[in-house]
């Protein structure tokens, strides 16, 4: 899709390229403390996508001084048990034959060790094969 883009203060706009979207629902488990920032940033990607043959998929570009509407701003805290924050990530279109994608969050992001991994069935993200 191509998504909106906005600038502040100013008229929000198509992206000038499609981009993969995908929004993740980060939530505090009872008992735990965690806050959440953006997945994905300029200097500090928490987050990897890879076709089913491990080809990495690059993270879309954002002309400057735009922004993907949906992305998180600042650092909220979660409460436990309470309501997830939702963040937007950009990559660029996979190609048809990268099959299934698997999205990689380092768990470290909230206070975890090791990777979140989450598939993605080439059948949600791909339009020709729907």
């Amino acid at each position: 899709m191509r998504p909106i883009l906005t600038r502040d203060r100013e008229s929000d706009e198509l992206a000038p390229e499609p981009m993969l979207i995908i929004w993740v629902e980060t939530r505090c488990l009872p008992g735990g403390r965690a806050s959440v920032s953006r997945w994905q940033g300029t200097f500090n990607d928490a987050v990897e996508l890879t076709a089913a043959n491990n080809d990495k998929i690059a993270s879309a570009v954002v002309p400057d001084g735009y922004r993907l509407g949906g992305q998180l701003r600042g650092q909220p805290s979660l409460k436990p048990g309470g309501p997830g924050v939702t963040d937007t990530l950009a990559f660029k279109v996979p190609p048809s034959a990268a099959g299934n994608l698997w999205l990689k969050l380092r768990a470290n992001h909230v206070g975890e060790s090791g990777w979140f991994f989450h598939l993605i069935p080439s059948d949600v993200w791909d339009q020709k094969r729907r």
